[in-house]
């Protein structure tokens, strides 16, 4: 997931999400990278109890090569 907050302690509050593997942040946008079925409304529930305001929310489901990378370390083209 990519979205946007202007929360200052967003990256904390991601980060205690069950599920969630990876946080990247900046510039106010954060991806959420992690696993489980409920991770996007598990997501949702951390922006909520936290009222936290959201200016951006998109979810991106990984291509091939995504998952390629993943699982061997190395791109295709290497």
């Amino acid at each position: 997931m990519v979205l946007a907050t202007d929360d200052p302690v967003a990256i904390e509050r991601f980060r205690r999400i069950p599920g969630v593997e990876v946080v990247n942040d900046g510039d106010s946008r954060y991806t959420i990278r992690g696993r489980g079925e409920d991770l996007v409304t598990e997501v949702i529930r951390c922006l909520s109890e936290n009222r936290m305001r959201v200016t951006d929310f998109r979810t991106i489901l990984p291509n091939l090569e995504d998952v390629f990378l993943k699982l061997t370390g190395h791109s295709i083209r290497e």
